[in-house]
């Protein structure tokens, strides 16, 4: 029979359709993906990701005294990696989670970055660097606007939508 999908000697389906039958209840397996997941936590996990990329960007700048706009990228790959690891989510939150925390930690990094090479040109902490900085909004604003090129802004859009897609975790149905 042409239509009939392949079998073995027992009779036993080699491709079975993982929605067909009751073994694979979609939204059965939803709900319990939903009930896994912990919002807060992932949050905090990818608050640690964007700090920890934040720092590896800075101390890049304090080794070699230069900025590189790609370690964005891996900022938004840490994020969106803590938030699907500790938060397990598959609504949209997780995502939204990811992004925004993906922006917090290129804001982040951006400064820290600023701060580590005025404080190797300049003799100073970075730490003082960095809080003189960030005391004085306006001023902040000012020089995160100058300093970021289109180069810059391309990898930090390439940092959000990384963060956002690894956010979600997975719907596969061999998770057990």
């Amino acid at each position: 029979m042409p239509n009939s999908p392949r079998t073995t000697d027992r009779g036993s389906h080699l491709h079975q359709n993982p929605f067909d039958g009751d073994r694979y209840d979609v939204d059965q397996f939803y709900r319990r993906m939903a009930a896994e997941q912990n919002l807060p936590l992932g949050i905090i996990g990818g608050l640690v990701g964007a700090l920890l990329g934040a720092a590896v960007w800075a101390g890049l700048a304090i080794v070699t005294g230069f900025n590189f706009g790609a370690i964005a990228i891996l900022i938004g790959f840490l994020v969106g990696h803590g938030v699907r690891f500790f938060g397990r989510g598959v609504t949209l939150g997780f995502p939204v989670a990811g992004a925004v925390l993906a922006v917090l930690g290129l804001v982040v990094g951006r400064l820290l970055t600023l701060s580590a090479v005025y404080s190797l040109r300049h003799g100073v902490n970075v730490s003082t660097a960095f809080l003189d900085l960030v005391s004085r909004p306006d001023a902040t604003l000012r020089t995160l606007l100058r300093v970021t090129g289109p180069l810059d802004g391309l990898f930090y859009i390439v940092a959000i939508c990384t963060a956002a897609k690894l956010s979600f975790r997975p719907a596969l149905f061999n998770q057990d």
